[in-house]
């Protein structure tokens, strides 16, 4: 890795684009899940033996409670990960425009990912088994440009706040 690497806008960008394939690639598994313990339970063959209910047990375990805390905690600890960089990095505070710049470009594509997942959602057969149930990633993605500007808000003033951002030209600062 290069040393001095400022990667405060790109991260942010890292961040809405995982967090968007995330919840819905999660969404797809869950509802690939709720199938096959829908199948498993209405099939007589697959239902008369004694592993079929631990088995229908363990998919609403993780349909429930795991997918859903896991997301909280990778999608909480990227958000962390970026504050952190921002604390860390020693950034001159000219590049302020361009995190801004990128920050927009960052929420005009944002937009549409937010968009395409309500349409996800507003299928009737993902939605009845699987948007009822997954309270922490509807609403990242519901709420995604409101987590991106606050996380871009805090990000930027923890970077641009340190008084080791303002680079010194000689002689004694203030």
């Amino acid at each position: 890795m290069r040393k001095g690497k400022k990667g405060l806008a790109v991260e942010l960008t890292f961040l809405f684009v995982i967090i968007f394939f995330l919840a819905v690639s999660l969404v797809s598994v869950l509802f690939v899940n709720d199938k096959i313990a829908e199948i498993i339970g209405d099939n007589a063959e697959l239902n008369s033996t004694s592993a079929a209910p631990s088995i229908i047990a363990a998919l609403d375990t993780v349909n429930e409670d795991t997918v859903n805390n896991s997301f909280a905690f990778l999608a909480g600890g990227m958000i962390l990960s970026i504050l952190l960089t921002a604390f860390l990095s020693r950034i001159h505070p000219g590049w302020f425009f361009v995190y801004l710049l990128l920050t927009g470009i960052n929420l005009i594509v944002a937009a549409p990912l937010e968009n395409i997942y309500e349409k996800i959602l507003a299928n009737p057969t993902i939605a009845a088994s699987v948007a009822a149930e997954q309270t922490v990633i509807n609403f990242f993605m519901t709420n995604l440009l409101t987590i991106m500007i606050v996380t871009t808000v805090l990000g930027l003033i923890i970077a641009m706040s340190k008084q080791d951002s303002v680079v010194s030209f000689g002689g004694a600062d203030l």
